[in-house]
């Protein structure tokens, strides 16, 4: 009797506990939902942080644990299904308030799934206490192509085409990688004439024919920046450089290369008694304007298994190097002709039209530009008046630049479609030198400066950005970045809109430079652009800068920047302004005399505890404002005012625990809203009224 009685009283245990479940997810599924809200933002706050150290990992070159990836794919998973759930369970509510009350059986149904979710995510916050490390250090691979970041212009079309003069300076310079007693190779020329496709070939076929174990090839361009080399070579090779000055990088960076050298040339042990090949590492150095000090980067000179490649537009500049010199020139006529026709298409084999496509006699990469300016024109008169525009150009002052590279940029600027395209084009110049532009900033830019006729929206905007730059690309005067959301600038082609946009637009490019003091100008008071963006420049000057014609100003990523109170006075007439990246910004009081500002972009900015962004409230005009990643903790209601506002960006602003309820339902004009959906459950009610 009593093992019978201890089975009932168990059973009845089991019984009243299920049957009290069954009641709370019945009568208690508000307080479960409200946990759920809860729990699925602390999930979203360490999601956040675990990415952090994801994002850094991947940074520099590590391989991420596949238990991180698992749990980052089942946290994503889980907070998709949350949100759904809300909105669910928002759309039984709004019934409700029409009359149609949630019944009892939905009501258990929300209670038990909320319960079911809270468990899931308890138990992920549970594994994540489980790995403090999420990566490991990637393992070097031996034969490994790293190909540029500066990409030619050249469509693939014509890199198909076989050139034999090229094949025969290739073929001269693989001949020369072989030789022991040649460490530094040199390829010179003057900007357009294939340099970097040249490096390519070189770099590609080096990897196939495997006379080096690592191919590095770097980006050097005007502004000789020796952090970033290290950075790229050592990531590249698969280490990472420790954060300390150049010179303890330096050291470290040749160490690492030599014990590889060293290390990996041991003959390992085999059943037969070869010897393991020797390691070779060879690094390509694209566009390079001025000698290279090799031990301050940390590149060993003259080591056993380890090769330089260099381009430049400077002859002088690899006999400074001692470099062994390949000197590239114009291709021949016929080899020119090929290429021409490759991109122009079957038109220039109209009678009218072929004598007159023949005569003009350019480098490679302006070759396709002007290609690609003809290519549709069937008109004879077209082409003869192209033909003259090029005759008349004069020549220029840009360092490494044949008059005839120019005129062919500038009549393949004139043939632009609209000055939708050319405006666009301009724009891509205020960025840094091989630097990935973008796409989503053009437009935002583009916007603000009212650069894009009969276009209201932000999805308008966006569409007409996306046919613009396409129709550029195709123009061959952009070209794909890293991925389809990027696109960049040849650097002989930004040269040209540097000077271009300089001499007939007023702009002063100084993006990328490495300044660390406001550039001077003598046309200071006309300028319409200024961009000194991703540069170290600590403070601007305390008089003496009005800027009344001033449109565009692209301030970002000068962390330690300080801007002086009356710092906006007499710039009336800027539309957009870019302040991302600053550390300890301090917003001038002066920021609320710029009435026609429309675009404000602040994202990664550290304001501080004792920040008053509420200078932004009084910009009536501003349509798109960008505060992603700052530490910003509250919205001023004085936000509410902003009515104009199409675009608002709060993504990643961990501090925010909510948005006052006037600002949002004032903004009766924003289109886009990007904020972290986990701090905006207190939102949707609110959001509806946009809707």
């Amino acid at each position: 009797m009593e093992v019978v009685a201890t089975i009932v009283g168990k059973l009845w245990d089991c019984s009243f506990d299920a049957t009290c479940r069954q009641f709370r997810y019945l009568c208690g599924y508000k307080d479960s939902i409200e946990r759920l809200r809860i729990k699925a933002e602390k999930l979203e706050h360490t999601r956040e942080r675990v990415q952090g150290k994801i994002d850094e990992a991947t940074a520099n070159g590590e391989i991420i644990l596949s238990d991180v990836t698992n749990w980052i794919q089942r946290v994503d998973g889980i907070t998709k299904e949350a949100e759904h759930f809300r909105e669910e369970e928002d759309k039984a509510n709004k019934r409700c308030l029409k009359g149609l009350c949630i019944n009892p059986w939905s009501r258990y149904r929300f209670g038990k799934e909320a319960e079911r979710k809270i468990e899931a995510i308890s138990n992920l916050q549970k594994e994540r206490s489980g790995f403090e490390i999420v990566s490991r250090q990637a393992p070097p691979r031996r034969n490994l192509l790293i190909p540029s970041s500066a990409l030619s212009i050249i469509p693939s079309s014509a890199l198909s085409i076989n050139f034999q003069s090229r094949e025969l300076i290739t073929k001269q310079i693989m001949e020369m990688l072989k030789d022991e007693n040649v460490s530094i190779i040199g390829i010179c020329g003057m900007g357009g004439v294939g340099k970097t496709t040249l490096a390519n070939e070189i770099s590609k076929q080096a990897f196939e024919k495997k006379l080096f174990d690592f191919v590095v090839m770097v980006a050097v361009s005007q502004t000789q920046n020796y952090v970033n080399i290290q950075r790229v070579i050592a990531k590249r090779l698969g280490f990472k450089l420790p954060d300390d000055d150049e010179s303890a990088r330096a050291h470290f960076l040749l160490q690492r290369i030599k014990e590889k050298l060293k290390i990996e040339q041991e003959p390992k042990p085999k059943p037969e008694p070869e010897p393991e090949p020797e390691v070779r590492i060879l690094i390509i150095l694209d566009d390079v304007w001025e000698g290279i000090e090799l031990g301050r980067v940390g590149i060993p000179f003259a080591s056993k298994g380890c090769k330089i490649v260099l381009t430049s537009r400077i002859e002088d500049v690899c006999c400074e190097m001692n470099a062994k010199i390949f000197k590239v020139g114009t291709l021949p006529k016929e080899e020119s002709w090929r290429l021409f026709r490759d991109v122009a298409g079957g038109i220039v084999d109209n009678p009218d039209i072929n004598p007159i496509a023949r005569e003009p006699d350019l480098f490679p990469n302006t070759l396709v530009t002007v290609a690609g300016a003809l290519k549709a024109k069937d008109n004879k008169y077209v082409w003869i008046d192209a033909k003259q525009q090029l005759k008349k150009s004069a020549p220029t002052n840009i360092r490494g630049m044949d008059r005839k590279v120019f005129a062919s940029l500038k009549l393949s600027y004139d043939f632009l479609e609209n000055k939708e395209q050319q405006s666009v084009f301009l724009l891509c110049c205020l960025f840094p030198e091989d630097f990935d532009i973008p796409i989503k900033l053009l437009m935002r830019y583009g916007m603000g400066l009212r650069l894009f006729q009969e276009v209201d929206t932000v999805d308008e905007a966006r569409c007409r950005t996306h046919t613009v730059v396409s129709s550029l690309i195709s123009c061959f005067l952009l070209i794909t970045g890293k991925n389809e959301k990027h696109v960049k600038m040849y650097d002989i082609v930004r040269d040209f809109a540097i000077k271009l946009s300089k001499d007939e637009y007023m702009f002063m490019a100084k993006a990328g430079l490495g300044l660390r003091a406001w550039p001077s100008a003598d046309t200071s008071g006309n300028l319409t652009r200024i961009s000194i963006m991703y540069n170290d420049i600590h403070e601007v000057p305390d008089h003496g800068l009005e800027y009344p014609k001033l449109q565009a100003l692209l301030l970002q990523q000068n962390p330690s920047l300080v801007v002086s109170n009356d710092f906006f006075q007499g710039m009336e007439d800027l539309k957009v302004l870019e302040m991302s990246g600053i550390r300890k910004l301090q917003l001038p009081q002066s920021l609320v005399l710029l009435a026609n500002l429309t675009t404000l972009h602040l994202d990664d900015c550290v304001f501080g505890d004792n920040a008053d962004i509420s200078f932004i409230g009084w910009l009536t005009n501003l349509e798109i404002l960008s505060l992603n990643h700052t530490d910003i903790a509250e919205i001023p209601g004085n936000f509410g005012q902003l009515v104009k506002l199409k675009m608002f960006n709060l993504k990643g602003c961990s501090s925010i625990t909510q948005i006052p309820q006037a600002v949002i339902s004032c903004l009766k004009k924003l289109e886009d809203l990007h904020v972290s959906i986990r701090r905006g459950f207190g939102l949707v009610i609110e959001l509806q009224v946009l809707s």
